[in-house]
């Protein structure tokens, strides 16, 4: 459910953006690919070594010179993706950049976070009902028993005010 959660709040063009640095990347720049070509010619048996780094796609061929002899082959290279990891985040991260979540705060030993204004929203919505209906394995079923407990209503709703 929180998969289909995430899909819902972001879509391929989704983007990250640094307030302290403009840092942009977006969704598609996460992987990037470096390919590797290890191979011996098969014409006169040197060998061929090629690195292209950098890349947004693999590739399923490349065509290779020989430096000894001047044939030119096409060879399956080795591509090896590369995920563009942020340290140092803490807490609740979104799952599509890693990056620790804006809105999130300590409750008794949980965390309670929200991905956007419209997810607190909901979250608020939901702990100030009186009546909360129940329909299969929607995405309130899906919640932490601490935000389902009427006990923690009123401090939920001052902590999410605060947020």
């Amino acid at each position: 459910m929180i998969k289909e959660f995430f899909q819902w709040c972001f879509n391929k063009n989704s983007e990250l953006n640094c307030v302290n640095c403009g840092l942009t990347v977006r969704q598609n720049e996460l992987v990037h690919y470096r390919l590797e070509l290890r191979k011996n010619c098969s014409k006169c048996g040197q060998r061929i070594e090629k690195t292209i780094p950098n890349l947004k796609e693999p590739k399923e061929f490349i065509t290779a010179k020989c430096e000894n002899c001047g044939d030119t082959e096409k060879y399956k290279p080795r591509n090896i993706s590369q995920q563009m990891v942020f340290d140092n985040q803490h807490g609740a991260k979104d799952q599509i950049f890693g990056v620790s979540l804006w809105l999130q705060e300590e409750f008794k030993g949980q965390i309670l976070w929200a991905l956007n204004y419209d997810h607190l929203k909901y979250l608020k919505n939901y702990i100030s009902a009186d009546l909360r209906e129940r329909s299969g394995m929607s995405m309130s079923a899906k919640l932490p028993q601490f935000i389902k407990e009427k006990k923690n209503r009123v401090k939920l709703l001052k902590l999410i005010d605060k947020m």
